[in-house]
């Protein structure tokens, strides 16, 4: 008769237990429910124990600690059985593994367990890749694009495959579809002829991978940077590798495409054009100097923060009237009560999740309110004296 027995006091009381019950355990008379937080003081006897005659949920707790002894993984990535596919499949998450376990895994019978092994970053074998490259299952070639050791010819091979793919995290969440091309387009290690066929690849998301690949030349990027979809223009002004004369165009990126469903998006363009470092001091003046009415939502007003920012980080001083409240109500950029305001930003404001989310707000909307109050004088005054002196004799007291 099997009785399952709940150990609730440690580790040592369950060690204590198997020991003294080792026989009834292997007959299946008794089945013990262990915590994860005990793997650690157990025993590499207690364990293999457990992976012998334990159940399987013994067996996927084992798996799932991360400093589980390798020749107990071993043991468990080998008993290759249908019900221990979940065992299997947790030790291939496992950053630990050496070639010899991957190897098994990778040969596994249920695709499952070879989707995990296939992009696990010390499975480096190009034998074994190139045949998980012809795995009869979509989602395993598709994992393969992940393994950052994949090879050019094999990421070459899968560069023409026209099928898509899905993967499951260790929590049992599923990503995405995405084409295989797709993930073969942004893999740091896809030779440039190949990038050159995908980024004439029918599928926007192909180009757009291709566009964000740190390894597109600019060349290429210089066309890319044309695409009627607006997130492939986006990634173009976000690569290091874009030409300043495009990262140019691209800061006065064009309303002319429209999309469903949307006014308008392109602003995302602009923002990656603010936050490239290779963007020019000469456009990032110019975009914060443009006037508010140039763009369709207050939204667009994001970017140009973020062009003063990374004018802070070439270390340029730039005074922009139309760019913050403080600034137009006291008249100038360099004002004291202005440079404490900037000091509380960044020392205390920066540092808290609430600080953070009202200098999202302000840089946010407050170009948009400072251009409004522009050449209105007596409004000015009232916010200096009875709102911002307030706010900056506060941040005195402190």
């Amino acid at each position: 008769m099997e009785h399952e027995i709940k150990i609730t006091f440690s580790a040592q009381d369950c060690m204590d237990f198997i020991d003294k019950n080792s026989a009834a355990i292997e007959k299946g008379e008794y089945t013990i429910e262990i915590q994860k937080e005990w793997i650690a003081q157990f025993s590499e006897r207690t364990l293999l124990f457990l992976a012998k005659y334990g159940t399987i949920e013994n067996r996927k707790t084992i798996a799932s600690y991360l400093k589980t002894p390798i020749s107990i993984l071993r043991f468990l990535a080998e008993i290759g059985s249908e019900e221990n596919t979940e065992v299997r499949r947790i030790i291939a998450f496992n950053p630990n593994l050496p070639q010899d376990i991957l190897q098994t895994l990778a040969y596994d019978n249920y695709y499952s367990v070879r989707v995990v092994a296939a992009k696990h970053p010390n499975l480096s074998e190009e034998s074994i890749l190139r045949k998980l490259s012809k795995d009869e299952n979509a989602d395993v070639r598709g994992s393969v694009a992940l393994n950052p050791n994949v090879s050019k010819d094999i990421l070459k091979s899968l560069a023409v495959e026209t099928t898509s793919c899905q993967f499951v995290d260790k929590a049992g969440k599923f990503s995405p579809k995405e084409s295989i091309r797709s993930l073969v387009a942004k893999h740091q290690n896809t030779p440039k002829n190949t990038l050159e066929l995908l980024a004439r690849d029918s599928d926007f998301v192909v180009r757009m991978n291709v566009a964000g690949n740190p390894n597109t030349p600019s060349a290429m990027l210089e066309a890319l940077a044309k695409d009627s979809y607006p997130s492939v223009r986006e990634m173009c002004a976000g690569n290091p590798n874009t030409p300043i004369s495009t990262l140019t165009l691209l800061a006065e990126d064009s309303d002319s495409y429209s999309v469903r469903g949307s006014r308008d998006i392109h602003y995302r363009v602009r923002e990656a054009v603010a936050k490239n470092p290779n963007t020019p001091v000469e456009v990032l003046k110019a975009m914060i100097g443009k006037p508010s009415s140039y763009y369709n939502s207050s939204v667009h007003y994001v970017y140009r923060s973020l062009a003063g920012d990374n004018l802070d980080k070439k270390g340029v001083k730039y005074n922009s009237d139309n760019c913050y409240i403080a600034t137009v109500c006291y008249g100038s950029y360099d004002a004291l009560e202005v440079q404490i305001l900037r000091t509380y930003r960044d020392k205390y404001l920066s540092k808290t999740m609430w600080g953070k989310l009202f200098i999202k707000w302000y840089y946010t909307f407050s170009p948009y309110i400072a251009s409004k109050l522009k050449g209105r004088p007596l409004i000015n005054v009232l916010i200096r004296e009875y709102v911002l002196n307030i706010i900056v004799k506060s941040i005195q007291r402190h």
